[in-house]
C-alpha cells in the first residue's frame, strides 16, 4: 500500500434541501463512526448504515479497477483504502452522487488539497497542452476523474469522442461505390436491357444505363455528427442539474461547470465547422432511426477501425452502459489528482519549450504511465521518465523522476 496522509479528520455533513452533502478531502482518513454520528445528528440513522455500505463498495470497486489496470505501472499515487475503522479516498478527487435504498440522496465531495478553483484551473490549462497524449495513457480522461462514479456519463464519453473525431477527420475518409441509373439518348454506361426495352416499346427513343459513382461513406459521418449533437445537449443538461443542485455552494463545482461548458462548445464547434455539418443537416432531413443509422454506419465503415470504434461507442452510450470494459482493457483509467498535477506541470513545461527551443519534437512516450523526452537544438529534456544511474540508485530508488 502506498503511503499518504494518515491524520484523521471529521467529515463536514450538512442537509442542503433535497440532498445531504458530505464533504471530505483527498488523502485524509475518516472514521466510519464519525460518518455515522454526523448523519444521526440529522435523524438519518438508517441512511448512515446504508451510506457506509455504499462507500465501502465504491472504494472496493476503485481498488479493483486500479489493481486490474495499473498494476506495477502505478507511480506516485496514493491509492484509496479502507478497513474496519476508517476510510480514505486517496487521490481520487471527485463529486459522487449516491442514492441510498431509503430514498436519501447523498452528494459526497472528495475535495482536492489545492481547492476546487485551483484544481479546475489546472485541468483547464493542462488541456491546452500542445502534445497529443496516448489514448491509453493514465492521464487521458482527465475530466472523467472528476465524476468518475458515473462511467456512463457524458463526461466520460466526451473526451474519448473528441479525440476519436480529430483522428477520423485527419485521416482519409472511407469511400463507397454507389450504382445509379440514368436515361439518355446515347450510350452513357452499362445498358439496362429490360428498362430500355420498356421505354422503346412505348415509342421513346431512349435507353436506360447503369453507372457507378464513388463518394464518401455518409452513414458513419452522419452517426458521428449525431453523437456530437447528443453529447453537447447532454453535457448542457448535466450542467443545469449540477448548477441547480449546488445553488448554495457553486464554488465547489465552479471548475467542473466551466469544463462542461468548454466540452459542449467543443462538440458544437466540430459539428458546425467541419465536414460533419452537411451530414448532420442530411440527418435532420432523413431522420433515420438509431438502429437504421447504426447498422448502415457499421456496414459502410468497412475496415476503418476508427469509425467502427465510434459506432460501438455510440451504441454503448445509447444503452447507458458503463465504460468499465474499457477500463479492464486498459483504455481508460481512473485519474489521481497527482496525475492531473503532473499533466499541468507538463503543459507549462511544453509551453515554455515551444517558445524557447524551436524545432523541439516529442521523441518518445510510454503508454501506461506518462513520460516523454523533448529533443531540440542538441538539448534533450526528460520529463517524468525513470532513469537508472549509480548515484541516483544509491540516493533513492532506481526510478528517480526528473
Amino acid at each position: 500500500m502506498l503511503g499518504g496522509t494518515t491524520s484523521s479528520s471529521r467529515p463536514l455533513i450538512e442537509v442542503c434541501g433535497s440532498y445531504v452533502r458530505v464533504a471530505i478531502e483527498e488523502d485524509r482518513s475518516y472514521s466510519w463512526e464519525d460518518l455515522r454520528e454526523g448523519l444521526r445528528r440529522y435523524g438519518l440513522g438508517k441512511a448512515s448504515e446504508e451510506l457506509e455500505v455504499k462507500v465501502r463498495g465504491l472504494l472496493e470497486a476503485y481498488t479493483g479497477l486500479l489493481e486490474a489496470t495499473l498494476a506495477e505501472d502505478l507511480y506516485d499515487m496514493v491509492r484509496p483504502r479502507f478497513n474496519g475503522r476508517s476510510f480514505n479516498f486517496g487521490e481520487l478527487v471527485g463529486v459522487y452522487t449516491i442514492s441510498l435504498p431509503s430514498g436519501t440522496e447523498v452528494v459526497l465531495e472528495v475535495a482536492p488539497k489545492v481547492g476546487w478553483v485551483a484544481y479546475g484551473r489546472m485541468v483547464s490549462e493542462a488541456l491546452d497542452t500542445p502534445v497529443v497524449l496516448s489514448s491509453r495513457g493514465t492521464l487521458k480522461p482527465i475530466l472523467s476523474s472528476i465524476t468518475y462514479q458515473a462511467l456512463h456519463s457524458p463526461l466520460s464519453y466526451s473526451l474519448l469522442l473528441l479525440d476519436l473525431t480529430r483522428e477520423v477527420l485527419s485521416a482519409p475518409l472511407p469511400r463507397r461505390a454507389e450504382e445509379y441509373r440514368i436515361v439518355s439518348e446515347g450510350s452513357a454506361g452499362r445498358p439496362v436491357h429490360h428498362d430500355t426495352y420498356v421505354l422503346r416499346s412505348k415509342g421513346y427513343p431512349l435507353g436506360v444505363f447503369q453507372r457507378l459513382r464513388v463518394g464518401a461513406a455518409y452513414a458513419p459521418l452522419m452517426l458521428l455528427a449525431v453523437f456530437h449533437d447528443r453529447l453537447a445537449r447532454d453535457l448542457e443538461e448535466l450542467r443545469e442539474v449540477i448548477e441547480e443542485r449546488y445553488q448554495g455552494s457553486l464554488g465547489a463545482v465552479e471548475g467542473l461547470l466551466g469544463e462542461l461548458d468548454t466540452l459542449a462548445l467543443a462538440h458544437r464547434a466540430l459539428l458546425w465547422t467541419t465536414v460533419l455539418r452537411e451530414h448532420y443537416l442530411a440527418y435532420l432531413r432523413l431522420r433515420p432511426s438509431d438502429s437504421q443509422l447504426v447498422g448502415e454506419a457499421y456496414r459502410q465503415a468497412g475496415f476503418n477501425a476508427l469509425l467502427k470504434t465510434v459506432v460501438e461507442l455510440y451504441v454503448g452510450y445509447l444503452s447507458r452502459s458503463t465504460l468499465q470494459q474499457m477500463v479492464f482493457e486498459g483504455r481508460l483509467n481512473p485519474v489521481a489528482s497527482s496525475k492531473v498535477y503532473e499533466l499541468w506541470v507538463l503543459s507549462r513545461l511544453l509551453t515554455y519549450l515551444r517558445g524557447t527551443l524551436r524545432g523541439g519534437k516529442l521523441v518518445e512516450e510510454e503508454a501506461r504511465d506518462l513520460y516523454l523526452v523533448v529533443s531540440a537544438n542538441g538539448v534533450r529534456v526528460y520529463y517524468n521518465k525513470p532513469l537508472e544511474a549509480p548515484i541516483t540508485t544509491r540516493i533513492v530508488e532506481p526510478a528517480l523522476r526528473p
